[in-house]
């Protein structure tokens, strides 16, 4: 898909501090660049991470869901595999 044809942030109606999934099912908080196709999303995930991200690939929650999502999430640092 062409850049010129991604949705933004804003025209799915996305703003600053709002909560989302990541398509990965991560939870996140919309931090900023809302305006833009790929706006910048704290993301807790396997490691706690901020960054663009997809504007296509996110999916508004509530605060409630994302509650319920952190507490799915394993904290930074705790070991997920054994090898």
């Amino acid at each position: 898909m062409a850049r010129s044809k991604l949705p933004t942030g804003k025209s799915l109606g996305l703003v600053k501090g709002d909560y989302v999934t990541t398509e990965m099912g991560w939870p996140g908080i919309v931090r900023s660049q809302v305006h833009t196709f790929s706006p910048v999303v704290e993301v807790f995930g396997l490691y706690h991470e901020i960054g663009g991200c997809y504007a296509s690939n996110l999916h508004k929650i509530t605060f409630e869901e994302f509650e319920k999502l952190l507490l799915t999430v394993p904290s930074d640092g705790e070991k997920m595999f054994s090898y």
